[in-house]
């Protein structure tokens, strides 16, 4: 990546420029074209802002906050634990005041002063354009593996991944307990161009962010959560003491732009992992969207199990809601959605309000077990490892296969019930129904959760993926 290595470049109508020799002289100063260095600048640099709306800052997530803050349908075992606070944005900014430079206090000025606009868009002059154009290096397809697929994009105006675009940090949330040794926070972010649409983000897709940081250039993945609003999404971070990007993220004020590109598929990574000498090849992956369903008009899966272990939730979040919104929309749609969210104590618990609700509202469709490995003494849900025996119970407890002949409703499905396991899992490979789980979270779990799942002769191959 050549902006990694310190090259000044942007993008704007297919062409890259080199802007390293306008930064220092530039009329509005140099920060304001650093921070668009490895982006798309078309419609910062050419569009009418003249007759553009203006955003709203902080009203942007209102429905999921609702669903976030709401206690009035919650399991008996997790309301009493309920202790997840509201955000403060304005001790940060007084912190920021004190002991920030000169650049953060305008920084700070230009958040509260703009806060219900776009930020630092204007009409350029004929010189600016004479002056922008001096500086073309060559068109963005010389610098892309896929030149055809970019140039048909540019006519369709279509969302091209691989190219860095700027949005807006516009609402922050805690969504973790107050006793959390390490914070989660939901971090919304809107396109700074009102004209500008999202692009869709479907189960599977993952964003990077670009930064420069304490003199490094980092790029993290993070999975994008599809907002009410359409010119929104949301990622959920944990904030670790060591973790660079995390803690500048969660350091930012509202206002505070950000460089991502994407969405990618997390298919061709999962295939890398496969085909890695450390891993067996489980299955074919389709060749996009592997967490769809590939036989089903609408992607969804009759029955889908989800193992995730802390921010590995990320993803099931998205098939939730992705599953969720078709049966909206369609209210006859029959599928089961079973998630099992596995963390060490009730503080690392995130995000429950949310799921809580997403339950309450799903009309019998969301089911949510809950495991900890040191529970608290009156813990009322799973506990322990998740092993074979923790598996069979919740396969068993929450779905039974059409294959009624082989299996029994009064059956116990313990392990020391060998036959019975057994039986179940040849029910379970011959049932009509799409079938999937998917399991995300530490590399640790991953692979007990698979090798518990080879051990009880659950159909891996066919029926698990697994995201590293």
């Amino acid at each position: 990546m050549r902006i990694a290595s310190g090259a000044q470049l942007v993008v704007a109508e297919g062409l890259l420029f080199d802007i390293r020799k306008w930064i220092k002289i530039h009329p509005g100063g140099a920060k304001i074209l650093q921070r668009v260095i490895g982006t798309d600048i078309t419609n910062d640099f050419f569009l009418d802002t003249s007759n553009q709306p203006k955003f709203t800052f902080g009203e942007i997530d209102q429905k999921d906050r609702d669903k976030n803050n709401s206690t009035s349908q919650y399991s008996s075992t997790l309301k009493k634990y309920d202790d997840a606070p509201n955000f403060d944005d304005s001790k940060q900014k007084r912190t920021i005041l004190r002991t920030g430079s000169i650049a953060n206090v305008f920084d700070v000025i230009n958040s509260s002063s703009f806060k219900n606009s776009r930020v630092a868009t204007h009409h350029h002059s004929i010189f600016a354009t004479t002056k922008l154009a001096s500086m073309v290096i060559a068109r963005v397809d010389e610098y892309t593996d896929s030149p055809q697929k970019i140039q048909q994009s540019k006519v369709e105006n279509e969302h091209v991944p691989h190219i860095f675009r700027r949005y807006i940090l516009v609402n922050k949330e805690i969504v973790s307990r107050n006793d959390a040794q390490r914070p989660v926070v939901k971090l919304t972010f809107q396109v700074i161009n009102v004209n500008e649409q999202l692009p869709e983000f479907l189960p599977g897709d993952y964003i990077e962010i670009f930064s420069h940081i304490k003199g490094q250039v980092l790029l993290r993945s993070y999975t994008p959560l599809q907002s009410d609003k359409d010119k929104c999404f949301s990622i959920i971070i944990r904030i670790y003491e060591e973790g660079l990007m995390s803690r500048h993220l969660m350091k930012q004020l509202v206002g505070f732009e950000i460089k991502v590109r994407g969405p990618f598929d997390i298919s061709k990574r999962i295939t890398a992992n496969l085909n890695s000498p450390n891993s067996s090849k489980y299955y074919e992956p389709s060749p996009k969207h592997i967490l769809l369903n590939p036989l089903s008009n609408d992607g969804c899966w009759d029955v889908l199990f989800m193992i995730a272990g802390g921010t590995g939730l990320t993803p099931m979040l998205q098939l939730i809601k992705y599953h969720l919104s078709y049966a909206n929309q369609f209210p006859n749609r029959n599928f089961k959605l079973f998630l099992l969210f596995a963390n060490e104590t009730i503080s690392d618990i995130f995000y429950f309000k949310y799921l809580d609700h997403s339950v309450a509202t799903s009309n019998g469709k969301l089911k949510i077990a809950y495991l900890l490995t040191r529970p608290p003494p009156d813990w009322e849900e799973l506990s322990g490892h998740i092993n074979e025996d923790i598996l069979c119970q919740w396969f068993s407890k929450n779905h039974i296969p059409d294959i009624s002949s082989l299996i029994s409703e009064n059956e116990s499905p313990i392990l020391e019930n060998s036959d019975y396991v057994k039986r179940y899992m040849q029910a379970l490979i011959q049932d009509s129904r799409h079938i999937k789980l998917v399991t995300c979270g530490p590399p640790l779990m991953i692979d007990s959760v698979e090798e518990s799942l080879n051990n009880i002769g659950f159909p891996v191959n066919d029926k698990a993926i697994f995201i590293r």
